[in-house]
């Protein structure tokens, strides 16, 4: 897969977390109106994806695409930690999107997507003037970064 292929791709992010999954975390079921791209840090979770198991693991990249059914539980023997971002992907013409990732794609510990992660963290939750562009932007890097990998 070539990133070049996206060149003209255009997310938007609608919204970010820094997860640290409590026992009790879980994402109860639903058809997703958004891009889900999720990156596990620590630890383990069972996702269902549109009645597909899947276990996400550290390192593995989680794409679950618009329009799909998810639904997530944590492992409680080992809790997962993850960037979660949810985003619209559009190209330059306002049509969708969809990456061509695997729902599953294990990228190992890439510490420049950690370090692009941790500065959408600062921006997404810093909301100041301008955050949502720089959101994009942000959003832009990482997907690249993981279409790179």
């Amino acid at each position: 897969m070539s990133v070049y292929d996206y060149s003209n791709l255009v997310p938007e992010v609608h919204y970010f977390i820094h997860r640290k999954c409590t026992p009790e975390w879980c994402i109860i079921p639903m058809y997703i109106p958004f891009t889900d791209f999720t990156y596990v840090v620590k630890g383990e979770a069972v996702y269902h994806i549109n009645d597909k198991t899947y276990i996400a693991k550290a390192g593995d990249i989680i794409y679950i695409p618009k329009g799909a059914r998810r639904q997530a539980e944590c492992v409680a023997d080992d809790l997962m930690e993850c960037y979660a971002v949810n985003l619209m992907f559009k190209d330059n013409a306002g049509q969708d999107v969809q990456l061509p990732l695997d729902t599953i794609t294990n990228i190992r510990q890439q510490p420049k997507v950690l370090e692009i992660l941790h500065e959408l963290e600062e921006v997404w939750t810093g909301r100041e003037p301008g955050y949502l562009l720089k959101a994009r932007g942000l959003a832009c890097l990482y997907v690249a970064e993981v279409m790179s990998v």
